[in-house]
């Protein structure tokens, strides 16, 4: 018998330790450790897991993520439901929405997300075939219809610090952890203005890829429309935004 592919899929998980930051709440780079571990499995679960699409040359590799938070994160050890979807196909862009919650409360996140097909061999975009066209979509933005936002970037940004892409920052890929940025960024945030700053929303769009050994030169800038960091190496690799809160 056919297995039922379910348009939503959900995970529900409790906060590990390495998930936890100085405050015990959990790291900003976790949760989207667990969200790209849900998007994986589910995408396995609707035909189109890592596995198949190895076997065609071909991956998924996150291009924007948008995250607002709209409670206080989760602390190690507090149950935590994590629901996803597809909610559209665009041109070259899959699109995914995610939503956290605790037991007891509101969602204390959500997320939105678009994906691009990569051709492993020549690491260009690749147009989706029928197969992965075929998607049951849960038609829903949950953070409105131009999430995730596309971010300019911010010429006036002055320097501000300097990472070196080592072994532990590659993923299967062969390039840096999506993770690894957001981690490079909320550190920034805290150098500037303090640990106990807390992160009302996070932008982030990935521009290019960073390869093992290189260096990435981080710049930060400040204005009304929020916090810019950013991180080049001969190209342009990724910028951010982010909001506190007030």
């Amino acid at each position: 018998m056919t297995p039922i592919k379910e348009p939503v899929h959900t995970d529900i998980d409790i906060v590990p330790t390495w998930a936890a930051g100085f405050s015990t709440r959990i790291r900003f780079s976790a949760i989207l450790c667990l969200m790209q571990d849900a998007a994986y499995a589910h995408a396995a679960e609707l035909g189109v897991g890592y596995d198949k699409l190895a076997a065609m040359h071909r991956t998924f590799v996150l291009a924007r993520m948008q995250l607002a938070v709209s409670g206080e994160l989760p602390c190690w050890g507090e149950k935590m439901t994590l629901t996803t979807w597809p909610s559209a196909l665009e041109r070259l862009f899959f699109f995914r929405e995610f939503e956290l919650s605790c037991e007891g409360r509101e969602p204390f996140l959500r997320a939105s997300s678009s994906w691009l097909l990569i051709d492993t061999d020549t690491r260009h975009p690749a147009r989706p075939d029928a197969h992965l066209a075929d998607f049951d979509l849960r038609r829903t933005r949950p953070m409105g219809p131009d999430s995730p936002e596309r971010l300019r970037w911010d010429d006036a940004a002055t320097a501000f610090d300097k990472r070196r892409a080592r072994a532990s920052d590659m993923d299967p890929n062969g390039h840096v952890n999506n993770t690894r940025y957001v981690d490079w960024v909320t550190d920034a945030i805290a150098q500037r203005h303090g640990l106990d700053a807390k992160i009302a929303s996070l932008s982030i769009n990935f521009l290019a890829e960073v390869r093992m050994d290189e260096d990435v030169k981080i710049s930060l800038g400040e204005g009304a429309e929020g916090i810019t960091v950013q991180g080049e190496t001969d190209k342009r690799s990724f910028t951010s935004r982010v909001r506190l809160a007030v």
